[in-house]
């Protein structure tokens, strides 16, 4: 597994490249493709006068390695997550961009995006932690998925935690965060909401819809309006959640979305 590494201004909570922490960027090769990485670790402030990093670390609050969603969505909209390294006590914070996204390679084999393949890239990329960054130098680590990240922290523990002594002896805890239960059951219950939205706008007047005065009356046109209106009121209410404006992080990740993600959910 080949290694590159580079020290980097730290993120503060909010992505500020002014944060008084410490960061260090790196990679790792599996499958022949490389995974890039991030660790946001406590200020050097936090460290004692005759101490080394290894000492911190052993003294610090357990270490959080962060799995992003999309499938594709690469770990910029969750570097609010770096803030805890700069918390009392001092939590290093993990994250990657995995394959496809990001600052990762993209391979165009669909192979490379199946569930097994990317639970296989955890296990990895978790070995490497451990033995290049001090993942476990406190005794252990807790894991963090949000949405599909959550399902692949499932998918990891249910494929390998039998076998990988890492997980079995230095998993701390595991959290699942907006993770659906499954593809069919979360793009299902989108699809009923949007439809709902859609119903609701199609049982207003015309003149109550606040549609733009220059888009066309025509049917096939008001349909596409509803949809998209529709899509709209779903993304507002149940992504953003009352944001008004995306987040400078949402903005980042989603301008390195990945592009080739297929077969996301294939066993």
């Amino acid at each position: 597994r080949g290694v590159g590494r580079a020290r980097v201004a730290c993120l503060g909570a909010a992505g500020d490249a002014e944060g008084s922490g410490n960061v260090v960027e790196g990679s790792l090769t599996t499958r022949g493709c490389k995974i890039w990485y991030q660790v946001a670790r406590p200020p050097e402030s936090q460290r004692g006068l005759f101490e080394t990093r290894e000492m911190r670390s052993k003294r610090a609050a357990l270490p959080l390695v962060v799995l992003h969603g999309g499938p594709g969505i690469p770990h910029d909209y969750l570097l609010p997550l770096a803030g805890l390294a700069e918390s009392a006590g001092g939590r290093a914070v993990f994250f990657y961009d995995q394959l496809g996204s990001g600052n990762s390679d993209s391979p165009q084999d669909e192979e490379f995006y199946s569930v097994e393949q990317c639970a296989q890239d955890v296990v990895t990329t978790l070995e490497h932690f451990a033995a290049n960054e001090d993942l476990v130098a406190r005794g252990g680590f807790h894991l963090y998925g949000h949405s599909w990240g959550g399902c692949l922290a499932a998918e990891t523990l249910l494929r390998h935690a039998g076998e990988s002594s890492l997980l079995k002896s230095k998993l701390a805890s595991v959290t699942l965060a907006s993770t659906p239960t499954g593809p069919d059951a979360a793009m299902n219950a989108a699809r009923e909401l949007i439809e709902k939205y859609k119903a609701e706008l199609s049982a207003k007047p015309m003149e109550e819809r606040n549609m733009r005065a220059d888009w066309p009356r025509e049917p096939e046109y008001i349909e596409q309006w509803l949809l998209q209106e529709a899509n709209r009121m779903f993304q507002e209410e149940h992504n953003m959640r009352g944001v008004v404006k995306d987040p400078e992080c949402l903005n980042q990740a989603m301008s390195k979305a990945g592009e080739v993600w297929r077969g996301a959910w294939v066993a």
